[in-house]
């Protein structure tokens, strides 16, 4: 039986866009940390026990640089073929290990349909479209990873303003160690 991942998440909606006529980097940017947000905070060993899923939606060289660790995705480890011969023991253990990888797999696979909904609720059609399977209508083929660094690349581009924003900011910083 599916556990439901989003009892976890911080957040239960994104951020919309849906009534932004101009949508920023910062719109972008509140997404991403919330859809971060909700990937950290489901209970994952994948990459590092202290990361929940974040691995499984940051982009892989983000996540590597952040954690020193890779995330490895559960999948499924598909129908148990046991040897001729196994021992009633080793038939047990095979089981149980199989149940737990297959539990692992489905979590992830959870976490992606409960963020893909998130996503598509939050943003607008017109961002998605390009992205959308025209036979099913779903998104099936694209990861929540790659729905981000569509939306990163496509989206939410800084503008001269916010460039200058940022910069003002940074220079503003004073460093007292």
């Amino acid at each position: 039986m599916p556990t439901d991942v989003t009892k976890s998440f911080p957040v239960k909606e994104l951020p919309s866009w849906r009534h932004n006529t101009k949508v920023t980097y910062k719109h972008f940017i509140a997404l991403e940390r919330d859809v971060y947000a909700c990937a950290s905070s489901v209970s994952s060993t994948a990459g590092g026990v202290n990361h929940g899923h974040l691995g499984q939606v940051m982009p892989t060289d983000d996540y590597l640089e952040m954690t020193g660790e890779v995330y490895v995705r559960p999948e499924h480890p598909g129908e148990l073929d046991l040897p001729a011969r196994t021992t009633y023991n080793k038939q047990w253990r095979y089981t149980e290990e199989r149940k737990e990888q297959k539990a692992k797999a489905e979590q992830a696979r959870d976490l992606e349909h409960a963020l893909k909904r998130m996503i598509v609720q939050a943003v607008p059609e017109r961002y998605l479209a390009v992205l959308r399977n025209h036979r099913t209508g779903a998104y099936e083929n694209h990861s929540v990873r790659q729905i981000l660094t569509h939306l990163r690349s496509t989206v939410a581009k800084m503008t001269d303003e916010e460039l200058q924003e940022e910069y003002d900011s940074i220079a503003a910083t004073t460093f007292d160690p």
